[in-house]
């Protein structure tokens, strides 16, 4: 970017967002070096590019004000990524920047999937945390900030130091997206779940304030805790509960299985990373396995639905409780 800053220096500076061309991206393959491993002073090691696409961009003012209705000296602006001849978004994070020349690193990666364990963001624009590296070829990184957005092409490239065998890779990372489709799955039955428990608390909170009928408060209570201990039952099948404490792993969970199926995605784990090659067998076995446990636990929460919570929500509409009842007259 400083040979762009020198031959462009007037136009650069006096542009709100000036987005500078990108350098070959290449996914390169890390692993430890033959010969010593930790050499202190006794060697002479620079440092590694950073990896990923590095994209520098120009900003000529900061829009965020601070306490005192001065420029901020950090701002947040929004990074997007898609494919070469897609409008389909595949990447989306925050980046923090200041004024004047600022770098960031997309780490040539697509969307990944919230966990089933993990509670349903309160806000509605989530962003996502990184998944499956993608494939070479060319993709466009835009930088938004306030109304202002510029886009860059960035040109991924295979290691070429590594035998790369694009369709297997292809496949490879078909089976991911698939493996992801379900995890994604089972968070939205997990998110149901947890809404249905806090829709009963505030259930036996209308109840013990509006209701009289001993009989009536007995049944609906009653009820409540049968419909809130399905819930738990069924949570359970996925991970441990807030009473278990400390490191603890059971193997029929659900997340214990997805962990096990997840680790072959890692190209860690006996192949050179990022994941250069075909899908193994013992992969394909462990995704049909969670495959099946997956559909058999959205079965049973679609079960619960239908029979069990439906016949709690009808009767508690029958008790007409007030979910949002009046405020009292201010005096």
């Amino acid at each position: 970017p400083l040979r762009e800053l020198a031959r462009q220096r007037k136009a650069i500076v006096d542009s709100e967002l000036y987005v500078f061309p990108t350098p070959e991206a290449y996914l390169v393959s890390y692993r430890s070096y033959a010969g010593t491993r930790f050499t202190g002073n006794a060697y002479y090691k620079g440092t590694d590019r950073p990896y990923g696409a590095l994209v520098s961009f120009y900003v000529n003012e900061i829009l965020k004000k601070d306490g005192e209705g001065m420029a901020a000296a950090v701002d947040t602006a929004m990074v997007e990524v898609r494919a070469a001849g897609s409008e389909k978004m595949i990447r989306r994070f925050k980046t923090a920047i200041k004024k004047g020349m600022n770098r960031i690193s997309w780490g040539l990666e697509i969307d990944g999937v919230r966990m089933p364990m993990q509670p349903k963001p309160a806000v509605k624009d989530t962003l996502f945390p990184g998944g499956r590296p993608v494939l070479p070829g060319t993709y466009y990184v835009t930088i938004r900030y306030g109304t202002l957005a510029k886009t860059v092409p960035v040109n991924v490239n295979a290691d070429p130091r590594i035998q790369f065998d694009e369709a297997a890779v292809a496949n490879f990372y078909g089976q991911w997206d698939d493996y992801n489709n379900k995890i994604a799955q089972l968070t939205d039955a997990m998110d149901n779940l947890r809404a249905s428990k806090q829709q009963t608390k505030r259930v036996l909170q209308a109840v013990a304030e509006q209701m009289e009928d001993p009989d009536d408060l007995k049944l609906l209570q009653d009820t409540t805790k049968a419909i809130n201990k399905k819930i738990d039952a069924l949570m359970t099948k996925v991970m441990q509960g807030p009473e278990v404490q400390g490191i603890f792993n059971d193997p029929d969970m659900l997340n214990s299985k997805l962990f096990e199926a997840g680790v072959f995605f890692n190209p860690a784990f006996g192949t050179p990373n990022p994941g250069f090659h075909g899908i193994t067998k013992n992969h394909m076995n462990a995704l049909q396995n969670i495959d099946k446990d997956i559909f058999k636990f959205i079965a049973e929460v679609d079960d619960f639905e239908r029979k069990e919570w439906a016949a709690y929500r009808q009767l508690v509409r029958q008790m007409r409780l007030q979910m949002l009842p009046d405020w009292p007259e201010l005096r």
